[in-house]
């Protein structure tokens, strides 16, 4: 389905079939079907593909572990052609009049703490900002500097246990934890061996301003359990650097899941991935500069209550582990590719260029004294750009979140996102194990995200799947960081 906008309390009614989850069985094999559920908006009926179909699931067992089996690829899911539950909000925090007065700058990370509350690391202000579930701003964390407590560049937030773990650039002073609001340990230690943790990996083409989104593929640092974290490393190129013949690495950079405790020491491996494409964009004398493709397939991965998932978006399967890495669940879906389309490179051009702009505010005055060729040429200045780093067909898979027994897969949409991950999201019980439903996350509202003529709108990035919500990142029409949480339907998420 397309995108569903409106305003908040939008949703009139739903209609067709009931949240209840179906099952099929037969002697070997049990299929689950999601409910169905189509929407009427405030500002008129949401277009819906048709036919529109249920996804099911097939449970069935191979050599002893169970193999859960979706009708459709993640994509078509994203595409809206499967059904799904439009899950609303229930807080907006950051915009511009907000009654609590909380302003982000350049939000990196959220981090669900539990009951509704959640903690945001702010690049922009080098420190982490607590919040409670009514959206006040309870306390401060960190600031800018190099004394302990301090940061420099922060881009990483997890909540672990009672405490925030904080992943910064500088490998001296790699992880900052708290604890009640007190400084607890600064640790920079790294595993054995040449490992690089740059805080993006560039695959956009775009460079200017502060703003990143899930394309961060070295971002991800999530909790393993109520002691531990995990961040993904990447080999070090960096030690393969030919200023006359850069390495291209068109099979992926490998990477690797590092478990640390709380006092931030390495614990052990938990698994090894194969990393994205990697080109040379630029040579200089000191610095080769590389980029990932916009729509290249990357890992994914994430943690749940005593157990993790593995998966690539080259890949037709996530196995779901327990942490001491028996296979629990292997979930597959159909091996159909889909091109990069025409479409989507515009989309993408679009994203990039009003992100640039919307961080710059003399990019944005340029851009208005062009007049309406403006948007047109800096359309088509991005796009040769995109054209020369471009994926040849979609991710498999662009998105995972763990909560409690509950596993969030989603696909390909750059409508939603910039990078392509979508805001329609699969829910799947793992220990069950059960197709639960498919979940869309309510997109920004019309007139309530920035306007640039010509420009895709500038959507949202989900940040976080815990303890019963979900939270997305987004722009206010004024340019402001605000994030969205959305209540979960289901239990085996919190």
């Amino acid at each position: 389905m397309k995108a569903a906008h409106g305003t908040a309390g939008e949703l009139d009614r739903m209609r067709g079939g009931s949240r209840a989850v179906r099952r099929l069985r037969s002697a070997r094999t049990q299929v689950y079907v999601t409910s169905v559920v189509a929407v009427l908006t405030a500002c008129g009926r949401e277009e819906v593909p048709s036919p529109v179909t249920e996804l099911a699931a097939t449970i069935a067992d191979s050599s002893g572990v169970t193999v859960l089996t979706l009708s459709h690829t993640l994509a078509e899911v994203a595409a809206g052609e499967t059904s799904f539950e439009l899950i609303q909000p229930d807080l907006l925090v950051g915009e511009t009049g907000d009654e609590h007065n909380v302003w982000f700058g350049a939000l990196a990370d959220v981090a669900s703490q539990g009951g509704g509350g959640f903690a945001v690391l702010d690049h922009l202000q080098a420190q982490v900002l607590v919040i409670d579930s009514a959206g006040r701003l309870v306390s401060t964390l960190g600031r800018e500097g190099d004394g302990p407590g301090e940061f420099r560049e922060p881009w990483s937030l997890a909540a672990v246990g009672g405490a925030l773990v904080v992943r910064q650039h500088d490998q001296a002073r790699a992880f900052t934890v708290f604890r009640e609001g007190q400084l607890e340990a600064v640790a920079g230690a790294e595993p054995e061996g040449d490992w690089y943790a740059a805080r993006f990996r560039w695959p956009r083409v775009r460079m200017s301003g502060f703003t990143t989104g899930p394309e961060d593929v070295t971002r991800r640092l999530q909790r393993f359990d109520s002691t531990s974290f995990i961040h993904m490393l990447q080999e070090n190129e960096l030690e393969e650097l030919n200023f006359v013949d850069p390495i291209e690495f068109h099979d992926g950079i490998p990477t690797v899941l590092i478990r640390y405790g709380l006092d931030g020491q390495v614990i052990d491996t938990v698994a090894n991935l194969s990393g994205p494409p990697t080109f040379v964009r630029e040579v200089s004398a000191q610095s080769i500069f590389y980029v990932q493709p916009l729509f290249s397939a990357r890992p994914v991965w994430t943690t749940g209550r005593g157990w993790y998932a593995t998966g690539h978006g080259d890949s037709t399967e996530v196995v779901v582990r327990g942490t001491g890495g028996d296979v629990l669940l292997r979930i597959r879906t159909p091996p159909r590719r889909s091109p990069v389309s025409e479409a989507d490179r515009i989309e993408a051009a679009d994203w990039n260029t009003a992100s640039t702009i919307l961080t710059s505010m003399g990019a944005r005055e340029r851009m208005r004294s062009r007049g309406p060729s403006g948007p047109r040429r800096a359309r088509e200045g991005t796009l040769s750009r995109i054209l020369l780093f471009n994926a040849d067909s979609i991710p498999m898979i662009t998105g995972a979140y763990g909560s409690g027994d509950c596993l969030f897969l989603s696909g390909f949409r750059p409508g939603d996102w910039q990078d392509g991950t979508s805001l329609t999201w699969v829910v799947i019980d793992v220990r069950a194990p059960a197709l639960l439903r498919v979940i869309r996350l309510r997109p920004p509202p019309e007139g309530s995200l920035p306007d640039f003529p010509e420009f895709s709108q500038f959507g949202a990035a989900v940040r976080d799947f815990d303890r019963g919500f979900a939270f997305t990142f987004r722009r206010m029409a004024d340019g402001a960081a605000a994030v969205e949480r959305f209540p979960l339907p289901d239990r085996c998420g919190q």
